[in-house]
């Protein structure tokens, strides 16, 4: 058997809104333009690094909210690549929160380095990096580059719940040419986003 049901992170009482595998399907063709008539889906599903089959992934997706998740990550395993000896295309990764600081610190290093190597001081009201990655702050794109600079270079590690930086290429139909650096997500109460 792969995989065991892990403890339920939901603690309130409001109802769980769990992600089932027709939405983590939806996820591969909008977020990621995967063509699954195509491409195969593999049967298995790697949560914090533990691998759960087809039959058991829809219990373990059961115990949690869709909030508790900070990372799906879906992405094309090389030509003659297997997993576990599984005829499939596309793997999917789930991390769920909370997320340690020392990753926080890390990945928020890295994403600080991106944004203030490519984009520059001077703001320019076309500006557009061509490098950069797309931001996500609470599932709202951000798509002005000086307001992603300006974001990284003002949070702290102690205001994230969870950062990822994705730099697979996003759908092109849905994210347009912003989307092919990937994307870096963020979850975190205390930030808000200037919309000018």
């Amino acid at each position: 058997m792969i995989g065991c049901a892990t403890k339920k992170r939901n603690q309130t009482n409001e109802p769980i809104i769990s992600f089932t595998q027709a939405d983590l399907r939806k996820i591969a063709e909008w977020k990621y333009g995967f063509d699954l008539e195509e491409q195969k889906l593999c049967d298995l599903f790697v949560v914090d690094g533990i691998p759960f089959d087809q039959t058991n992934i829809d219990s373990l997706l059961n115990q949690y909210d869709k909030t508790d998740f900070g990372l799906i990550l879906m992405f094309e395993l090389e030509e003659n690549q297997t997993y576990n000896n599984r005829n499939c295309d596309i793997l999917t990764l789930m991390r769920t929160k909370p997320q340690p600081n020392r990753e926080k610190r890390e990945i928020l290093s890295e994403v600080k380095q991106i944004y203030n190597d490519r984009v520059s001081e001077l703001i320019i009201t076309d500006y557009q990096c061509a490098e950069c990655p797309l931001m996500s702050v609470n599932n709202q794109i951000v798509w002005n580059p000086y307001e992603r600079k300006r974001i990284v270079n003002e949070l702290r590690v102690d205001q994230i719940q969870y950062i990822a930086n994705i730099s697979q290429p996003l759908n092109s139909d849905t994210f347009g040419s912003n989307g092919r650096n990937g994307i870096v997500e963020i979850t975190s109460d205390a930030l808000k986003i200037r919309t000018e």
